[in-house]
């Protein structure tokens, strides 16, 4: 289970999700939200009588008013904790699906031992037709019979391998 918390990428992700939000938090933290600007204009006048220059300069400074910076900041420690959670909820996760991945590979394990046990009780009654054919006890359709028994017991066999390998995969 260990070896699947370190590995999984989606811990991983929901990992470095909560590495953002912190981020966030820093990003939230300063009392004046965005820098000041500052904006330069210039240009000359001509005609009139008044010839000269103007120029003009302005200064703007974004201030929050009405507690919209702490909660702002707020915001930015609940996106913290929420992703904390998802950390957790991605974890229960990844255990329920390993979990699950086992109990599946167990089942297969399972239908494994019990198409081998059909595979070896059909073989069983086709060596029961042969000796009942050859002592003119039966047909020969009994072991034509027997036969169609086994394919489809070994078809199941090979079918119960392969969900074996794949569970296990």
């Amino acid at each position: 289970m260990s070896f699947a918390e370190e590995n999984a990428p989606a811990i991983a992700v929901a990992a470095q999700r909560v590495g953002v939000a912190e981020a966030d938090v820093v990003g939230a933290a300063p009392w004046l939200p965005a820098a000041p600007s500052v904006a330069i204009g210039g240009g000359g006048r001509v005609g009139g009588g008044q010839d000269g220059a103007d120029l003009s300069v302005g200064l703007s400074q974004t201030v929050e008013l009405f507690g919209e910076g702490a909660l702002r900041r707020e915001a930015a420690g609940r996106g913290v904790d929420a992703a904390r959670l998802d950390v957790g909820r991605v974890r229960f996760l990844v255990h329920q699906t390993v979990h699950r991945a086992f109990h599946s590979a167990l089942v297969a394990d399972a239908e494994v031992d019990a198409a081998d046990a059909a595979l070896a009780f059909a073989r069983r009654v086709v060596e029961v037709a042969e000796v009942r054919v050859k002592a003119g006890d039966v047909s020969t359709l009994t072991v034509r019979l027997a036969m169609s028994t086994l394919a489809r017991a070994k078809e199941q066999a090979l079918t119960a391998r392969e969900n074996q390998r794949a569970s296990r995969l």
